[in-house]
């Protein structure tokens, strides 16, 4: 584990540097270091990992590019958020149900 840890900070290290080169900046602040193995195997033991001035710590889901991913790689806590989202805008939408017509409420769905 030590070796393959090693090799991450190394290859977080050498972006961080092709990052400065082309005048861009890792936001360590938004990093985020996620685990993945399967449900039927031990995750291996990774407390920390410094990247620069900053030590990340392993998180149980994270979000790349709107979509979040958990330990198992599974999308279950996706599903759980989208699922959150809808039945939010699907209340809001009730609310305003009562004052317009069946039109302007499929006009709301079909843009909302």
């Amino acid at each position: 584990m030590a070796t393959c840890k090693t090799t991450i900070e190394q290859c977080v290290n050498d972006i961080d540097n092709w990052m400065v080169n082309n005048r861009l900046k890792l936001n360590q602040n938004k990093t985020e270091l996620r685990l993945i193995s399967s449900r039927h195997r031990s995750r291996p033991p990774l407390e920390s990992l410094p990247i620069g001035n900053a030590t990340i710590i392993p998180r149980p889901s994270t979000r790349n590019l709107g979509v979040i991913f958990d330990q198992c790689f599974n999308l279950e806590e996706h599903v759980k958020a989208i699922c959150k989202s809808a039945h939010y805008h699907i209340r809001n939408i009730a609310k305003i149900r009562k004052n317009q017509n069946c039109g302007a409420c499929f006009h709301h769905i079909k843009i909302g």
